[in-house]
């Protein structure tokens, strides 16, 4: 059988199909024109945008995918951002929002800062005054997901794309109650070693380092309050 032969879309020559790629309308460009190749890459992208939207919207299924639709398309990727925000944000058991360990922390620095700038620095109530200001802020810690042990876990995830993720990333995201509810404290807990005294004069001296940087930082959070 001869090689399949189409007409440009752009110069109206002839030429095998092999030396063009598709476009939006349907219609096929040799690939040696501006642009098309661009083109013909976003397209690509579309059309797998669209097949992973139909995939995980079973009812929204689409008997023929043709050119692909850009406001399917944009919906898809708006889900997808949503989900990707969520999923870095939420506790996957509870849904409750919160923030990383690392940013927790961050944010606690720059509140006790605060509370000694307002002079209301109070180690007894320390714990009670911090979660006044952040706004009782939320931990989320990654905890380790052990596929041997673990699998009863996976029934208290109701996102069944987060459920499915957790044994292929071998980790979840959870907060400190969910852990202790869900038999994780130990694992938790060992997110909190008990520093040394070496550590805790290493930083000291890491805290005094960046000093400037938290007065600065609780400064601004002042102005804002």
């Amino acid at each position: 059988m001869p090689p399949k032969s189409v007409t440009c879309a752009i110069c109206g020559e002839t030429v095998l199909k092999a030396q063009t790629l598709a476009r939006k309308d349907g219609s096929r460009a040799c690939r040696s024109h501006e642009g098309v190749s661009e083109e013909a890459q976003n397209l690509k992208e579309e059309e797998k945008a669209l097949r992973d939207y139909s995939l995980n919207h079973p009812k929204k299924k689409l008997r023929s995918l043709g050119p692909a639709s850009d406001a399917l398309v944009d919906a898809y990727r708006a889900e997808r951002k949503a989900f990707q925000e969520r999923v870095s944000t939420h506790c996957w058991t509870c849904g409750k929002e919160g923030v990383g360990l690392r940013e927790y922390f961050s944010q606690v620095l720059v509140t006790m800062k605060r509370l000694e700038l307002r002079k209301e620095f109070d180690l007894l109530n320390l714990p009670v005054d911090i979660a006044r200001l952040t706004g009782n802020l939320l931990p989320l810690a990654v905890i380790p997901f052990r596929n041997e042990t673990d699998q009863g876990v996976l029934s208290r995830i109701q996102d069944r794309r987060v459920r499915d993720m957790v044994p292929l990333l071998s980790q979840m995201l959870l907060c400190g109650e969910c852990a202790r509810r869900l038999g994780f404290q130990e694992r938790w807990d060992a997110l909190f070693p008990t520093p040394t005294v070496e550590q805790v004069k290493n930083c000291a001296v890491m805290v005094e380092i960046l000093d400037p940087h938290l007065t600065e930082m609780a400064k601004k959070k002042e102005e804002q309050s």
